[in-house]
């Protein structure tokens, strides 16, 4: 195992260690609710990270390098500090999402500064860094589906729905911006509507037929790793007296009108994913 294998698995220690002690510190302060659950199976990848790595090190003769304490100090009082002026989920996830672009920004200039470390070090690293953006990214599906205007989720008809959704792309855009801003990522966000394919998705209490829909596509930077699609399904935006479907699972979508409702959010907050 030569040097910058060694450099860069002992930054990696550092930087789980630091995303850990972080998560813990949010996780404390955070109800019980799906930014909570949302961090902590990122804590539990962080620490399956953490494990692999400190196990190559050993098997050198290494020990894992720990957080730098001066940083892990200041990192604990701004968390305190902000939770204890304004606590919340938004709070929260801004100070989860400010720490992940400082990690991702760390973790791109190690793997250049050691240039020569191996190639399981290098994939570490990079998972490490794909951990790290799908946070950031959590954060701005969650903007743009609290930008959502009422027009596009109580719209009647899928006409409706797809004109307002066309209207709203720069209220959308604007928001997601925003989010990649508040986590200083230098990412930027190009939002636009495709007709796209989808393979029926079960899930459990409703399903959604697949099929061709209209659907909102959000690519971040370069747009690669996953995409996030959000599609509105046109069973979805009519009553269900309406709706003509083969399968008891598939009318089950639209028994009626609120039911419809709040079908759309589930599926919006469903399909606008990584």
């Amino acid at each position: 195992m030569n040097e910058d294998t060694l450099h860069l698995l002992s930054e990696c220690a550092a930087g789980t260690d630091m995303a850990i002690r972080s998560l813990d510190d949010v996780l404390k302060n955070s109800p019980d609710g799906p930014l909570q659950r949302r961090l902590a199976s990122s804590k539990r990848q962080h620490e399956s990270l953490a494990a692999e790595t400190k196990a190559l090190l050993r098997a050198q003769g290494k020990e894992a390098k720990s957080a730098d304490p001066a940083a892990r100090a200041m990192s604990w009082m701004k968390t305190e500090a902000m939770l204890a002026m304004k606590p919340g989920d938004a709070t929260t996830a801004d100070l989860i999402s400010t720490g992940c672009s400082m990690g991702i920004k760390s973790l791109a200039r190690y793997c250049n500064q050691y240039p020569t470390a191996s190639r399981e070090a290098k994939d570490i690293a990079q998972s490490l860094i794909r951990l790290e953006d799908q946070l950031v990214k959590l954060q701005v599906r969650d903007a743009i589906l609290a930008a959502l205007p009422d027009s596009v989720l109580q719209a009647g008809t899928t006409t409706g729905a797809e004109a307002a959704l066309r209207q709203a792309l720069p209220v959308l855009h604007q928001a997601a911006q925003q989010a990649l801003y508040k986590a200083h990522s230098p990412q930027t966000a190009r939002l636009k509507l495709e007709r796209l394919d989808f393979a029926p998705r079960d899930y459990g209490s409703f399903a959604l037929p697949g099929g061709r829909y209209t659907a909102l596509r959000v690519e971040l930077g370069e747009g690669k790793g996953h995409n996030w699609f959000c599609v509105l399904y046109p069973a979805l935006c009519v009553s269900g007296a309406q709706a003509k479907y083969p399968s008891q699972a598939e009318n089950a979508l639209v028994f009626g009108r609120y039911e419809v409702r709040f079908a759309v959010v589930d599926a919006v907050k469903n399909w606008i994913q990584q």
